[in-house]
């Protein structure tokens, strides 16, 4: 029998270490999971109300689009989403815009007469892929306003609108990062700030962002002089593809 130090050593040498956490996405300054990609809590397994039940074909019709294989096939899945999500079917030029920039990943500027319904691209980009992020850049906080409140009525929309006045609130930059919202307004100011690049350099949000999109583009250059942050706009690295969208008449 050995001596009772040798035991003791031996004992701290094969004493189990605990195992070690695997995360499915890099963590960084903020935010470690993203949160789309967890089970729901506390969901039953059947019933439940109608909301429940549009977005759960939402997250079919979803994976369905992610494993089509051909641009035919995508597009039709794109065009049933946008019925599942909207109520009715997409204008030609509408579907085009949304395969262009879902199908083909490729940047997008769209300028159309007021009537054409620009708003439906940026609101379905995030609805349409599974556990991705739209980034909408406006002008004026009205608008991001009016948005949030019509988009949030879509089946599966978590839409937010990011100004001065919350982006300090606690826990909201780590929220945005694990991914609690579809849809992010924000205003130019706030986007090239210290604040938001936090949000920016997380390795987990940049992954999931499916658009980053100008509303009003050619305040771009109407603008750029007495709101600069329009000019830096089109500086900062790229992760995804870009949209611009305005109106000629």
């Amino acid at each position: 029998m050995p001596p009772p130090s040798r035991r003791k050593r031996a004992s701290r040498g094969n004493k189990k270490q605990p195992p070690q956490q695997k995360h499915r996405h890099v963590s960084d300054e903020l935010g470690t999971v993203w949160l789309p990609d967890q089970p729901a809590k506390n969901s039953p397994s059947d019933g439940g109300s109608s909301a429940d039940d549009n977005v759960r074909k939402l997250r079919v019709l979803q994976d369905q689009l992610d494993r089509a294989q051909t641009k035919e096939a995508k597009e039709n899945k794109i065009r049933e989403l946008v019925v599942a999500i909207f109520g009715f079917e997409p204008r030609p030029k509408q579907l085009e815009a949304l395969v262009w920039v879902i199908a083909e990943r490729k940047d997008l500027i769209l300028i159309a007469k007021t009537s054409f319904g620009k708003s439906l691209i940026p609101q379905a980009v995030p609805l349409l892929l599974r556990g991705q992020v739209i980034i909408c850049i406006l002008p004026l906080n009205v608008i991001g306003e009016e948005q949030v409140e019509k988009v949030a009525r879509l089946p599966g929309a978590k839409p937010i609108h990011i100004q001065a006045d919350n982006v300090d609130q606690n826990g909201l930059l780590m929220s945005v990062c694990q991914g609690a919202y579809t849809h992010i307004y924000v205003s130019p100011e706030l986007l090239v700030g210290t604040k938001f690049k936090s949000v920016l350099r997380n390795v987990t949000f940049r992954s999931h962002i499916a658009l980053v999109v100008v509303d009003e583009l050619h305040l771009v250059h109407d603008w750029e002089k007495f709101r600069k942050s329009y000019a830096q706009l089109f500086t900062a690295p790229r992760y995804c593809p870009m949209g611009g969208f305005d109106s000629n008449m």
